[in-house]
């Protein structure tokens, strides 16, 4: 699999100790990424090691999908996922506390798994 150079994480929909996946931008083009392998703890370096994701390419419908449920988190909790604004404002603020009841009844997951990888990314 083609390692791919300069991949921006636009913001993560999934975090575990870092990001796990969401929407990244490699060439001026908007794909999914997704946690292909976690990084393992390097005891001598007293760090991880870098997490490897898929880059893959998504249909216009589904990155609308995709922009639709991450607005609405930053709207109704915060935008603290965003990495552009992590720094400016990292404050977790719940706006909206029925946020979480309407996407546990109308949130879908969608099924990446047909969809082309055009390669990996560290991070």
């Amino acid at each position: 699999m083609k390692e791919l150079e300069k991949v921006k994480i636009l913001f993560h929909s999934d975090v575990w100790d870092g990001p796990l996946e969401g929407l990244c931008e490699y060439e001026n083009k908007i794909y999914k990424y997704e946690t292909l392998e976690m990084g393992e703890w390097v005891e001598e370096d007293n760090k991880s090691s870098p997490r490897i994701y898929n880059v893959i390419e998504i249909e216009p419908w589904q990155l609308s999908y995709e922009l639709y449920w991450h607005s609405m988190f930053c709207t109704n909790i915060a935008s603290y996922t965003e990495y552009d604004k992590m720094l400016i404002n990292p404050r977790f603020e719940i706006k909206n506390k029925d946020f979480y009841k309407k996407q546990k009844n109308e949130y879908k997951e969608i099924d990446y798994s047909n969809n082309t990888i055009i390669g990996i990314f560290k991070n």
